[in-house]
This record gives C-alpha cells, structure tokens and sequence, in this order.
C-alpha cells in the first residue's frame, strides 16, 4: 500500500484533451467510417514524434504496438504506408509495431502482447477491434469489466496507455446516431475515460476518393468535452491524406456535444426567432428553459412581436448585443484549427493579428483557409457572412467586424474564382 501522490497540475495525456494517459480510450462508430484508418493514423503521429493531431497536443513520441484482430498485415501495411506518405514521411517509423492476431486466441494474443510491450518499451496499444478480441458476451456486464480490469490493465500497470477501437450497434427507426453507444454492455464506456464516436458526414454523398467522418467527444473523465470536429480522409494512389475540418455554423447547432445554450445563440445569429423555430433547428427539446437562462444572462431579449401556437403565447427573441459577441466567440472558438492558432476574446485584452491584410491572409493562407474555401464555393450565398466573420478575426482581431472586410473578401475570392 503506498499514499496517494501530491496534485502537480494537469493530467498527463497521450494527445491533449482527447487520449488521457493511462486509461482506456474508445474510438467507435458503425461500420466502414474509417475507424482503423484513423486510429492507424492517430499511432503514426505518436510513434512519429509529431508535435500535434489535428490541432491536439501529442505530449511526445511513443512507442506503439497495433493489435489487429480483424485485417491482416499486408492491407495494414499498405494503409499505414500510404498513411506515412500523406503525412510527407518516408516510410513507417519503427516504433510503430504491429501484432497480427487474427485467427489466434484472445488469451494467447495477449500474452504476445504484454511480451512485446515489454520487450520494446511500448507506450500506447491499439486493440482493433473490442468485439473480437473480447472472445466473450459483449452484452454480458462481467464479460466486458473482465476485458477492462485484466486484458487492459495488464498494459496500465507496464506504463502503457490503450485505445479501444470499437463498434455500435445499427441504427434504429426514431433513433438519433449521436445519442448511440457503443454495442454491448454500458460499462464499455463507463470504464472508458475518454469516448469519441465517429458518424459519416450525413451532409456528404457518395465519394470514390474518401469519405468526411464527424468526430465528437460524448464523454471525458478528465477535462470539458472537446468540440466536434470533421477529419476529411482523402485517398490518392501512393498515399492517403487526413485532415481536420471544421463544423460550419449551421453543423454545430444540431451537435448534442455542443451544449444547449451555445447551440441557441449560434441560431440566433441568423437573426430573430419563436421558440418553436429554435427546437425545429436545434433538436432540443427544453427551449423554454434555456431561453429562461438566456434572458437572465442578458443575451437574448424579446422583440415585442408573440406568436399563437397550440393556445400558447410565445415570445419572438434576438440577440442582445451581448448575446452576439458571445456567439461569435462561440463560432470563433469553433473554427480554431489549431491550440496555437486558438485566441483569447477577453474584453480587456486587445488580439493581434498575423496578418496585416485580407490580402496579406490569402497570399499566405493559414491552413484554415485552404480547408474552407472548396466548402464556401459549395454555397457562397450561405457561406460567405459566417466566412468573413472568419477573416475578421484573424485580420482584425475581432469576428464581430465582417462586414468591415467584405468588400475585399469578395475581390479576393474573384481573383481566386479567374485563376481556377
């Protein structure tokens, strides 16, 4: 028996935020949305040494071990070798290590495992996929804690942090995909510490050169819930490209990670609206109560104009000027592609700029840039207010000032639309 340890500041992570060290980590969604390319992708950085993914801290390079108990080696060597092409590196970095397990006993699978963890010095392990390598009852409550308490905590106690890459079950009539676990017993993600589930873009159709895959964090154990975010996965013929896109403003109001009080004010945005109209474009359930909050906040305010619906009298509501600032904090926050990139809004703190002009911005354009422009031509009219108010606040400091930029916004994307 030893004392507990003194409190020294944050908990450690393998990627910030997202990947705590130490604990298991679940990465899950239905099948074929690119759940083993992106946990493949997510060990390459770490095993690698990469300073982030996509836009979280990886804390510093690991050895890593990918137990594969679904593909073979040579589709996971192809995938990571295009994946290590995408990412510009040579070849596979050697402290990427890869146990083929199909066809083996989960038992003796394990006892290789611990073996190699040992042996190399492993820091991270990858388990794909829980469903096969659990050999039991996945709905079964003690099948499942078995897994977590001897499986996973054998790599716990050797120092190394595990990654869960599992499935959920299908999609029934009246169901909300946001609202799916993973499938089998709830103490899969009670024992996890964090859980991101992955959903395909509902917004995007059938492509022969990758897919969009949404990514949302429904639980954590150590810190706020991250915002949901879009990994773009794009397949070429000698390598494969993964990249981080944000939520447009309109995404993230339906998002039930994104909590209810921001999901409102974002609306708002659009301008005034009943409380009906709000549910319609929010999914939440409570409006009332939320606009209840709102009001004594002072963010929103009635216009005076009320409605009838169904013998009740509902109040039409805006944005106070208060309200709006916060919302395009909100959005702002949103659409930081990167921690560094990430800038305070505080009323006492003036935000500089890198850019020293919207021309200056699309002559040497951030990544953010390169990544939204292909969705703004997508719909302009819808797009361009919100991407303007984008521009602002890295030329100017301040979201708030889009209009301010618009006219040069749209010379510049005419110059960008005649040299296509």
């Amino acid at each position: 028996m030893k004392d507990l340890p003194r409190y020294t500041g944050k908990r450690p992570s393998v990627i910030e935020d997202i990947f705590p060290t130490g604990f298991p980590t679940s990465l899950y969604g239905v099948g074929g949305i690119m759940k083993s390319m992106i946990a493949m992708h997510m060990l390459l950085h770490i095993a690698a040494g990469k300073e982030e993914w996509c836009g979280f801290v990886v804390s510093g390079k690991k050895a890593c071990l990918y137990i594969d108990f679904e593909l073979d080696r040579e589709e996971q060597g192809t995938r990571s070798s295009k994946l290590a092409a995408g990412m510009g590196m040579e070849e596979v970095p050697d402290d990427l290590h890869y146990l083929w397990a199909s066809g083996y006993g989960s038992r003796r699978v394990f006892e290789l495992a611990v073996r190699e963890v040992e042996e190399h010095e492993i820091g991270v392990v990858c388990i794909d996929s829980v469903g096969m390598a659990l050999q039991g009852d996945s709905i079964a409550g003690s099948d499942v804690i078995e897994f977590f308490r001897i499986r996973c905590d054998a790599f716990k106690r050797r120092g190394c942090t595990v990654l869960l890459v599992d499935h959920q079950s299908g999609l029934q009539p009246g169901e909300s995909y946001q609202d799916k676990r993973q499938y089998g017993s709830v103490y899969k993600g009670y024992l996890s510490r964090s859980r991101l589930q992955l959903q395909k873009d509902p917004a995007e159709g059938t492509r022969d050169d990758g897919m969009s895959v949404i990514v949302r964090q429904n639980k954590t154990n150590f810190g706020p819930e991250q915002r949901p975010f879009k990994v773009e996965v794009t397949f070429e013929d000698a390598e494969t490209r993964i990249r981080r896109v944000e939520l447009e403003e309109e995404e993230l109001r339906t998002e039930k990670s994104v909590n209810a009080t921001d999901r409102i004010l974002l609306t708002l945005l659009d301008g005034p609206a009943y409380p009906g109209d709000l549910t319609d474009k929010t999914a939440i359930a409570g409006t009332r109560n939320v606009l209840t909050k709102l009001r004594k906040q002072e963010l929103i305010e009635e216009t005076g104009d009320v409605e009838e619906t169904g013998g009740r009298r509902a109040a039409e509501v805006q944005l106070t000027a208060k309200g709006r600032l916060q919302a395009q904090k909100i959005l702002h926050r949103a659409s930081s592609t990167s921690r560094k990139r990430t800038r305070a809004f505080d009323d006492d703190e003036e935000v500089k700029s890198s850019f020293e002009s919207v021309s200056d911005l699309f002559a040497n354009p951030p990544e953010w840039l390169t990544t939204h422009l292909p969705i703004y031509r997508k719909d302009p009219e819808r797009h361009f207010r919100p991407f303007c108010n984008t521009v602002a606040a890295e030329v100017l400091g301040d979201p708030l000032r889009g209009e301010e930029v618009a006219e040069e916004v749209k010379r510049e994307l005419s110059g960008k639309e005649e040299g296509r």
